[in-house]
């Protein structure tokens, strides 16, 4: 399939031409029609499959974008209590011990 995704637009419909030019010798309209119209079925399908597969990945990004965002901004809030008790912990050092009298 690798194969098929690297030529370029005119390689791809000459490839179809060439096949549909052999599938189609010694067939009657009859079965050319069934052919063809199995054909259009698979595409078809396969055409769903690739819609589906493709917004389940935009779907998945965009959660992972969400989540993501979630925790950078959990990181930043704990980052701001973590500061602040810093503050505090140094303020506590400056002022001494407490004497009880």
């Amino acid at each position: 399939m690798e194969n098929l995704t690297s030529l370029e637009p005119c390689e791809l419909v000459i490839l179809a031409t060439v096949l549909a030019f052999l599938l189609s010798d010694n067939l009657d309209a009859g079965e050319l029609n069934v052919l063809g119209n199995f054909i259009v079925a698979v595409g078809g399908l396969l055409l769903s499959w690739a819609a589906q597969l493709d917004q389940q990945e935009k779907s998945s990004e965009k959660a992972n974008g969400c989540d993501l965002d979630e925790l950078k901004n959990q990181i930043r809030c704990l980052q701001e209590k973590c500061d602040r008790l810093e503050l505090c912990s140094q303020h506590s050092r400056q002022k001494g011990p407490h004497r009880m009298v």
